[in-house]
C-alpha cells in the first residue's frame, strides 16, 4: 500500500465524501493525509508515484485542488515545515501540513 494519488476531480470528491462519512475528527475542519509532499525540494510537490504536479506556483499538467492561499508552508498543528499534503474532508480542498501531525490517511494498492 501507498498513500493515495488523486488524479481527477471525481476521485477527489469520492475520497472527501467517503472520509467525511466515516471520520468526524476532533476539529472544525477534519482532514487526512494523501500521497504527496515537497520534502525533497521545497515548493516542488510530488505524488507517491514520483510524478510532479506543482512547482513553485505552476501546475505541471495534472489535477490540483489547493485551498485558497495553499500551499503556504505553514503548519497550524505543529512547529516546522509543512511538507505533506492533506485533504479537507468538508470540501475536498488541499493544504500542506507538517508530516508529523497525527491524522488519518488514505492509502491505495501499489
Amino acid at each position: 500500500m501507498t498513500l493515495v494519488v488523486i488524479e481527477d476531480q471525481a476521485e477527489n470528491d469520492w475520497i472527501a465524501k467517503a472520509l467525511s462519512e466515516r471520520y468526524k475528527g476532533d476539529s472544525d475542519s477534519p482532514r487526512a493525509f494523501i500521497g504527496a509532499n515537497d520534502v525533497t525540494t521545497e515548493g516542488e510537490w510530488r505524488w507517491a508515484n514520483g510524478n510532479t504536479f506543482w512547482r513553485n506556483g505552476a501546475v505541471i499538467g495534472q489535477f490540483i485542488n489547493w485551498s485558497v492561499g495553499e500551499p503556504n508552508d505553514e503548519s497550524p498543528m505543529s512547529v516546522g515545515a509543512a511538507d505533506c499534503l492533506t485533504i479537507f474532508l468538508l470540501d475536498g480542498t488541499w493544504a500542506d501540513l507538517s508530516c508529523d501531525a497525527e491524522l488519518p490517511y488514505v492509502c491505495e494498492p501499489r
